[in-house]
């Protein structure tokens, strides 16, 4: 963090034009956050990231319960698996730097949340019949997850975008309510636990199609 943030200061420096700068008082910024909140576009932008955001803490909180309690994954291998998932978003976000600027970030998004839908419906099919074991919820999953940063990026893009003026408030309340909903799609589905794949599945599905809706 300490390195972070003298890389900040020392070598990136503020890229803003000096007369491009604003500078604001509490009230102010109180305000900033009120029309960013009542603002449809950014609205939409920010939840459809966070419910993504909700469906990959879900699996978080809820899979070592499933692979290692229900399934006899062993901790090591359980590494191994959450892996997987990291090579696909990193995948992901390489293929939406390539194509985002010639089809657009809404169309992006678009195609993210439609495919994130469809493997959050698999992850719940999987669930709830039990085919192919582990193996039938962490392909779909890791499939889900390359379309996270096709979602997530760009809505981040999508809301910043709306509110040029003051893209950092906009930026760090976009991040505060993907995290917020992330927090509850994991408190919830592991209150659900029951001993099976089912809560995890119907989590993940569901916040799946409300980040399509």
């Amino acid at each position: 963090g300490v390195l972070c943030f003298l890389l900040i200061i020392g070598v990136l420096g503020e890229s803003l034009p000096a007369d491009r700068r604003t500078r604001h008082n509490p009230v102010a910024m109180a305000a900033s956050y009120g029309a960013l909140l009542v603002h449809r576009r950014f609205l939409g932008y920010s939840l459809c990231g966070g419910f993504l955001f909700a469906a990959m803490f879900a699996y978080i909180s809820s899979t070592p319960f499933v692979f290692i309690g229900l399934y006899g994954v062993t901790e090591e291998q359980y590494g191994f698996l959450f892996a997987i998932h990291i090579v696909l978003m990193t995948s992901g976000a390489y293929f939406n730097s390539r194509v985002v600027a010639r089809y657009g970030i809404d169309r992006m998004i678009r195609w993210g949340a439609v495919w994130a839908a469809a493997m959050g419906a698999a992850v719940l099919f999987f669930a709830v019949t039990g085919i192919g074991g582990v193996a039938g919820l962490v392909a779909p999953f890791a499939l889900m997850m390359f379309s996270m940063p096709l979602v997530s990026a760009n809505a981040v893009a999508g809301a910043m975008g709306e509110f040029p003026k003051v893209a950092g408030t906009a930026a760090a309340l976009n991040g505060m309510l993907s995290f917020a909903l992330g927090s509850i799609g994991s408190a919830i589905v592991a209150g659900l636990y029951n001993h099976t794949a089912l809560p995890m599945g119907a989590g993940i599905c569901g916040f799946g199609f409300l980040s399509l809706l």
